[in-house]
């Protein structure tokens, strides 16, 4: 398997795990709602939330790993 088929794989697979977690948050916590007319929108609403969230994380994690290093010199 090439690498990028990897990569892809593992952007998949860490998004659905997004995912399938918020839809544990929303069924443990009752302060988190979800709403939507159907279970396939409500899926694709956990979906691009899970998206959302490793966007931030590919974003911050960089500037985070880069403040840790300076502070530690």
């Amino acid at each position: 398997m090439s690498a990028t088929i990897r990569h892809m794989m593992n952007f998949v697979v860490k998004t659905l795990a997004n995912a399938g977690a918020l839809g544990v948050a929303v069924w443990l916590l009752q302060d988190i709602t979800l709403t939507g007319d159907s279970t396939g929108k409500k899926i694709l609403t956990l979906i691009l939330v899970a998206l959302v969230f490793g966007l931030v994380n590919f974003l911050v994690k960089p500037i985070v790993k880069l403040l840790t290093l300076r502070s530690s010199s």
